[in-house]
């Protein structure tokens, strides 16, 4: 049987190895707040296990296990405050200082004024399964839709912690396994002591596998996110839309694209510099997504080229969002003073349909001709992709066939149009802004957008 001095000083050192890779994390990785807590967890713990092993030198007093059981039910406290922070749950220390606390206060009653045995293993216990059975939940329960691996093994491991905690207080109070001693342990300790020195392992191992999910999820995310403006990039475009695409294909629901391109903006870069121009596409980007719905995507391709997806929109729907986002361009623009630089955007519009199929490459080229028509009709402006619609037998005999699948896009340029043409192409109301010039530029009537 092992010595009680080897079985506390494998419990020290096992816990100081744990403090010391934790650290390592924290000084790796110093946004990652829950190591803290699981650093602190883990000295806190081999420092209790390092007053517990001064009642073999001082045998005549039970300081030392005062402190050193306060320790531990205070490094468990930790733990569970780390993973209440891993989760991104409220981290409470006032319960912590109240389960420590009274931890304390009751392991210091039945030490000086009623000594029992039975009772200080009952309080030392429930101190600890406390903040474990609060923690569970949080393990076991599918965040994002899954169940984080890590997580998933420390829920494994605190159940099987606590099934042990609860047969050693049953054997403490019940006598069964013989007399419990910290001075010296029966057989049946020492394996309780060493289960426990490998399950702490093990929990920990779980908080390490967490915190490396979490840190793949994060360099995943930054992988599909441009750096500049902190939206999706063209791979998380991409990989949106061929979702898209299918989901439309299976349910035939249809959704829009916006493809977008800032005016001038070479003359930008070319006049102010290139950190005047990555201002702008950020400024743009913040614009942007004031005039977005919930579940709009807007990403940047490249450039000035923006992306905007319109998940179960009609082609409408994206001239709606396309208009707001010219709103709101035009507006800063007119408030533009000094050395203050305007945006103008060209938007070109394009709805998936059932040709397009699982193919979003269709969808983009289909959203960039539209996007050309605006430019070429005056920019500072959307224009939308429309198909004309199929010809008649007779004329298709005539030689027209081809020009039914041609590309058709018409442009809606509100601000250069008299405002009772507006109204009778869009049923709102249009604030007035500065006249271009030149001479409008429009072709058709529209459909009747429902802006």
């Amino acid at each position: 049987m092992l010595s009680v001095p080897t079985l506390w000083t494998v419990f020290v050192i096992n816990f100081l190895a744990l403090g010391l890779i934790w650290g390592y994390v924290i000084r790796s990785y110093p946004s990652f707040e829950a190591a803290r807590f699981w650093t602190g967890s883990a000295f806190t713990a081999a420092a209790g296990a390092a007053l517990a092993m001064l009642r073999v030198v001082l045998p005549d007093t039970l300081v030392p296990l005062l402190f050193a059981g306060t320790a531990l039910i205070l490094a468990i406290c930790l733990a569970s405050m780390g993973i209440q922070k891993f989760f991104d749950r409220p981290v409470s220390w006032r319960n912590t200082v109240l389960t420590t606390g009274l931890g304390f206060a009751g392991l210091s009653f039945f030490i000086f004024v009623h000594d029992s045995v039975p009772a200080r293993m009952t309080v030392f216990t429930v101190a600890q399964a406390l903040p474990m059975l609060l923690s569970l939940k949080l393990l076991l329960t599918p965040h994002e839709g899954r169940v984080n691996p890590g997580a998933r093994l420390a829920g494994v491991v605190t159940i099987i912690i606590l099934g042990i905690l609860a047969v050693r207080l049953f054997g403490a109070v019940t006598g069964m396994g013989g007399s419990f001693s910290y001075m010296h342990f029966s057989p049946v300790q020492s394996v309780v002591i060493l289960v426990l020195v490998f399950l702490s392992m093990s929990l920990n191992f779980g908080f390490l596998l967490m915190a490396m999910d979490r840190l793949r999820n994060e360099v995943a995310d930054l992988a599909l996110l441009d750096d500049l403006t902190g939206v999706g990039n063209r791979r998380y475009l991409l990989q949106r839309l061929t979702e898209e695409c299918a989901r439309s294909e299976r349910s035939g629901q249809p959704f829009a694209l916006l493809v977008i391109d800032l005016d001038s903006f070479k003359s930008i870069n070319d006049t102010y510099g290139h950190a005047a121009g990555d201002a702008c596409l950020q400024h743009f980007t913040l614009m942007a997504q004031t005039r977005l719905r919930p579940g709009d995507m807007l990403a940047r391709t490249g450039g000035d080229e923006f992306c905007i997806v319109l998940p179960s929109s009609t082609l409408r729907e994206g001239a709606m969002i396309a208009r707001r986002v010219l709103e709101v361009c035009r507006a800063d623009a007119e408030q533009c003073t000094g050395n203050d630089i305007p945006i103008a955007v060209s938007i070109g519009v394009a709805q998936w349909s059932c040709e397009m199929g699982a193919f979003p490459d269709r969808l983009i080229a289909a959203a960039d001709h539209a996007l050309y028509d605006a430019k070429k009709a005056g920019r500072n402006g959307f224009a939308t992709y429309d198909p004309a619609p199929a010809l008649a037998p007779e004329a298709a005999t005539s030689g027209m066939a081809d020009m039914a699948l041609r590309k058709r896009a018409y442009s809606v340029f509100e601000r250069s149009m008299p405002s009772d043409l507006i109204r009778g192409w869009l049923p709102v109301r249009v604030k007035k802004t500065r006249q271009t010039r030149g001479r409008p530029c429009y072709s058709g009537k529209s459909p009747g957008l429902e802006i």
